[in-house]
């Protein structure tokens, strides 16, 4: 007999779902928790992506004018900003899969 590990029901060994949540079991060693998902670790750094983003465009919208001085081209703060949002997601995204 062994548990499940999303119901905590204790469960025949050797099937490959549990009869009482009817979830997929995963195969091998049933003593460990499963490992979180993608949208959980998502769901826990979340409010720091929505922080950083909000305050990236807060920054944008008060350093325009300035910035418009700066770069001939008009673009040139666009392009400024989406580089920053590709930093932010990458590192996002390098803390959640690795």
């Amino acid at each position: 007999m062994e548990q499940c590990p999303y119901c905590k029901a204790w469960i025949q060994e050797g099937l490959f779902t549990c009869t009482h949540c009817r979830e997929w079991l995963p195969e091998g060693d049933l003593s460990r928790p499963p490992k979180p998902g993608w949208r959980e670790q998502l769901r826990k750094y979340y409010p720091f992506l929505v922080l950083v983003l909000s305050v990236t465009i807060c920054l944008y919208i008060l350093a325009k004018p300035a910035l418009d001085r700066v770069f001939a081209n008009p673009n040139g703060p666009f392009v400024s900003l989406l580089a920053v949002v590709w930093i932010v997601l990458y590192v996002l995204y390098r803390l959640i899969v690795m």
